[in-house]
């Protein structure tokens, strides 16, 4: 019994440090429409909030089967609250054929900055009209990463 409490704990403290570790990432997939203008409005609303073009691109995306749309595709924010500094990016990719837009964050969320939560709301807001229509499908997939 005593070893199967400690077994227990041990995969709860695991399953913590993994929850702890995760980061989600929100898939923006243009299904059909109009991919210019949508990436005119993102980009627009990309700069009002602060982000500026980066040419660097990580993850790479080719690991997940996907490409850069040219290399003005990536935007970037660094954003610092309390002691705390948070980089935020946007990546513009064709993922199977479909535009997509990734928005992730260095670290996730916190209760003190919630900005990947309102970024998201955001764009949910900005392209409401498409997402009701089913040209645009949103998901948040987790990530977890291993490692220091």
């Amino acid at each position: 019994m005593i070893m199967s409490f400690k077994r227990n704990t041990c995969a709860l403290l695991f399953g913590l440090l993994a929850l702890s570790a995760c980061r989600p990432i929100n898939e923006f997939t243009v299904v059909h429409g109009g991919n210019s203008a949508i990436l005119e409005r993102l980009t627009r609303l990309l700069s009002v909030e602060g982000f500026k073009p980066i040419s660097q691109f990580s993850p790479d995306p080719r690991a997940n089967g996907c490409r850069v749309i040219d290399e003005d595709g990536a935007f970037e924010k660094q954003t610092h609250s309390h002691w705390t500094t948070r980089w935020f990016s946007v990546t513009y990719l064709v993922c199977d054929g479909h535009l997509r837009f990734d928005v992730r964050s260095a670290q996730a969320d916190t209760s003190r900055d919630g900005y990947q939560g309102k970024l998201v709301e955001l764009l949910r807001h900005e392209f409401e009209g498409e997402i009701a229509a089913g040209q645009l499908v949103v998901k948040t997939k987790q990530n977890v990463e291993f490692g220091p």
